[in-house]
C-alpha cells in the first residue's frame, strides 16, 4: 500500500508538468508553433480541472485526441463535456470538438466532414477541405488561368469572332472567361459604295447589314455609282439602254391618209433619257400614215380624190350633180341668106367645174343653129354707092352698080343664089333720077352714072 501511493503522487506531479509545456501543431502536420496548453482548471481543493486544446495536432503529427504525447489518455472531470480541437484536415475541416468520455478527453471529430460542401468562391475559406480556397482551389477554375479561345461577341459581321481569356474575376475569387473580345473592333472596316466592300456579301462595318442592305452601299442618284453603273432602288446595277416609244398622237386626218407621231427616244434602265447613240438597233420610227381610207359623203377632203363617192365640195366630200350648161349663141355668120352661129356647151359639175360630157345625162344641146335666114338684098361689090336701093321681096330685085359705062354686069352678094344668067335688064340712072322703092331711102344722086339692073329671082 505504501508503494503505490508513492507512484500515484508521482503521476499527479507528471500530469502538473505537462500542463505547463506541451506543444501541438496545427493539423496540417507542419510543426509551425501553434501551442496547445492544458489549463489546469481544478479546484483548489486539488480536484483535475478540464483542459482546453487549440489545434488538436501534436508536434509528432498526431491528432490530439486526449492523450499526451506519450501515449496517455487526457484525463476529464466532466462526462459529456465537449472542448474545441484541431483535425489534421484542411480548410473548415480543421476544426472539430472532443468529447469527454469515462474520464477521459475522446478523439477530435472534424465539425465539417470533407465532401459535405462544395468550395465557395470568394469567402476565403476552403469550403470543401482541399488544402486550396478562391482561386487557387481547382473548383474555382472552370478555366485555365490566363488561357484563351474563340468566341463569338455580341457585334454582328466580321466583328462576331473573337476570344475569350480566362482571368480572374469578382475581385480575385475566381477565375472564369472574360467577355468576347472581337478580333476585328466595329469601325475598324467601312462599307463604301462602289467599293469592293459593297459587293463582297459580308457585313464589314459590323452595323448588321450586307452589301445593298447596308446604307452605306445604297445610292440616291446615279452620279454616286462607277462608270458604267446607275443607281436602281438604291442599288448601283450596270446600265442598260432601249428604244422607249411613246403612245402614237392623234392622226392629222380623219380620212384620206393623214400622220401621226410619237416621242421615241433611247433611255437608260435608271429612267433617265440619253443620245441616241447609246441604244442599239434600229431606231423605232417616230411618224407613220393613218386613217389611209378614203373619206366618207359629209367628211372634210382638201381635195376631190380624198372622197370616196362624189368630191370635195368646199372642203367637205358630197354627191356631185352634173348637167348641161349652155353658153350664148355667137353673132350670125351672115346677116342674111341663111348663116349659122354657135354656142358652148359642157357638162358641168354643180361645183361648176367642166367634166366629161359623160357624167351628164339627157341629149346634149345644140351646140350651133342656122341664123338669118331670111333673104338677102343683093349687096353690090365692094366700094358701091349705094343706099338700100334694092329688097329680095317679090320677083325682081333692082340694084345699083357703078362698075362702069357699058361694063355693066350683074354682081352682088346673091350670086351664089342668083345667077348673073338671071339678070334681065339694065337702067341707067341719070342725075334726075331717084329710085324709091317701098322702105327704102331715096339718096339723091352724087353725080355718079350707075346703071340699074333689074334682077329676076327665080
Amino acid at each position: 500500500m505504501r508503494k503505490s501511493g508513492r507512484f500515484l503522487i508521482v503521476f499527479v506531479v507528471l500530469m502538473a508538468a505537462c500542463a505547463e509545456s506541451t506543444t501541438f501543431t496545427d493539423g496540417s502536420g507542419a510543426n509551425d508553433g501553434d501551442t496547445v496548453e492544458l489549463v489546469d482548471s481544478s479546484p483548489s481543493d486539488g480536484a483535475l480541472g478540464q483542459e482546453s486544446v487549440s489545434d488538436g495536432m501534436a508536434t509528432d503529427g498526431t491528432v490530439f485526441d486526449g492523450t499526451v504525447s506519450d501515449g496517455a489518455a487526457t484525463p476529464c472531470s466532466t462526462p459529456g463535456a465537449t472542448q474545441p480541437c484541431a483535425t489534421a484536415l484542411s480548410g473548415v475541416c480543421a476544426n472539430g470538438t472532443m468529447t469527454c468520455t469515462q474520464g477521459f478527453w475522446g478523439a477530435c471529430v472534424a465539425d465539417v466532414q470533407p465532401g459535405d460542401q462544395a468550395e465557395l468562391c470568394g469567402n476565403s475559406l476552403d469550403d470543401d477541405c482541399d488544402g486550396a480556397f478562391d482561386a487557387q482551389d481547382s473548383d474555382c477554375q472552370p478555366c485555365a488561368p490566363n488561357s484563351t479561345h474563340a468566341c463569338t461577341s455580341i457585334h454582328p459581321g466580321i466583328c462576331a469572332d473573337g476570344t475569350e481569356t480566362c482571368t480572374l474575376q469578382e475581385g480575385g475569387a475566381k477565375w472564369g472567361w472574360g467577355s468576347c473580345v472581337p478580333t476585328i473592333l466595329p469601325g475598324a472596316q467601312v462599307e463604301v459604295l462602289g467599293d469592293p466592300s459593297c459587293t463582297n456579301n459580308m457585313d464589314d462595318d459590323c452595323d448588321g447589314k450586307t452589301d445593298a442592305a447596308d446604307t452605306d452601299c445604297q445610292c440616291t442618284a446615279s452620279g454616286q455609282c462607277p462608270v458604267g453603273q446607275v443607281c436602281l432602288n438604291t442599288s448601283c446595277v450596270a446600265a442598260t439602254y432601249v428604244w422607249l416609244s411613246g403612245a402614237w398622237g392623234s392622226c392629222s386626218e380623219a380620212c384620206a391618209g393623214g400622220t401621226q407621231s410619237r416621242s421615241v427616244t433611247c433611255q437608260r434602265n435608271d429612267g433617265v433619257t440619253v443620245s441616241d447613240s447609246n441604244c442599239s438597233g434600229t431606231k423605232p420610227a417616230g411618224s407613220q400614215s393613218c386613217n389611209i381610207q378614203l373619206c366618207a359623203n359629209g367628211q372634210s377632203c382638201t381635195g376631190h380624190g380624198d372622197c370616196s363617192s362624189g368630191y370635195c365640195k368646199n372642203g367637205i366630200c358630197a354627191t356631185p350633180v352634173y348637167s348641161w350648161i349652155s353658153g350664148s349663141w355667137s353673132a350670125c355668120s351672115v346677116s342674111c341668106g341663111g348663116g349659122s352661129q354657135s354656142r358652148t356647151v359642157t357638162c358641168q359639175r354643180d361645183d361648176g367645174t367642166t367634166v366629161s360630157d359623160s357624167n351628164c345625162s339627157g341629149t346634149k344641146p345644140a351646140t350651133s343653129q342656122s341664123c338669118n335666114t331670111e333673104s338677102c338684098p343683093c349687096d353690090v361689090a365692094a366700094g358701091v354707092w349705094y343706099q338700100d336701093f334694092g329688097t329680095c321681096t317679090g320677083t325682081t330685085l333692082k340694084i345699083w352698080s357703078n362698075v362702069g359705062w357699058g361694063q355693066a354686069t350683074c354682081i352682088s352678094q346673091c350670086q351664089a343664089q342668083y345667077p348673073t344668067t338671071n339678070c334681065v335688064s339694065m337702067h341707067f340712072v341719070g342725075p334726075s333720077d331717084c329710085a324709091c322703092y317701098t322702105g327704102e331711102i331715096c339718096k339723091p344722086w352724087d353725080g355718079t352714072l350707075r346703071f340699074q339692073y333689074v334682077y329676076e329671082i327665080p
